[in-house]
C-alpha cells in the first residue's frame, strides 16, 4: 500500500489492469472499489483531504467489497506491473530566457 497523510485512510493501491482501487483504513479494514477510472485515483492522490475526497467521490459511487488479509495478499501477489496510476508528463516550464527570445522587447526592458 502507498501510505497517505489522513486521519481516516492509512493507504491505497491502484490496480490499473483491473480498475480496482484498494483503500486501507486506520481501523485496519481494507476495501476494494471496482471500476474506478485512473483520473479519479489521480484526483484522490492530489486531494488535500483524502478522507473528504473519498467520501465525496468514491464511497457511494463505486461498488466495493471488503478484503480479508489473505484476499488482499492474493490480490497483490497476482498483479504485475504498475500499481499506481500513470501521470501524463507536464509540459516544460517556460523560462524568462525563452520569453526574451520570443518577445525581444523584454530583453530591452530587463
Amino acid at each position: 500500500m502507498i501510505p497517505v497523510l489522513s486521519s481516516n485512510i492509512d493507504g491505497y493501491r491502484y490496480l490499473d489492469d483491473q480498475c480496482l482501487l484498494l483503500i486501507a483504513f486506520k481501523s485496519g479494514m481494507t476495501y476494494a472499489y471496482k471500476n474506478v477510472p485512473d483520473f479519479i485515483v489521480l484526483d484522490f492522490v492530489d486531494a488535500p483531504s483524502k478522507g473528504n475526497f473519498f467520501h465525496t467521490f468514491i464511497r457511494d459511487i463505486y461498488p466495493f467489497f471488503k478484503l480479508d488479509p489473505m484476499a488482499l495478499e492474493n490480490l497483490l501477489a497476482g498483479t504485475s506491473g504498475v500499481l499506481s496510476p500513470k501521470r501524463q508528463p507536464r509540459p516544460p516550464s517556460l523560462t524568462f530566457s525563452a520569453l526574451q527570445v520570443k518577445h525581444p522587447v523584454l530583453a530591452a526592458m530587463f
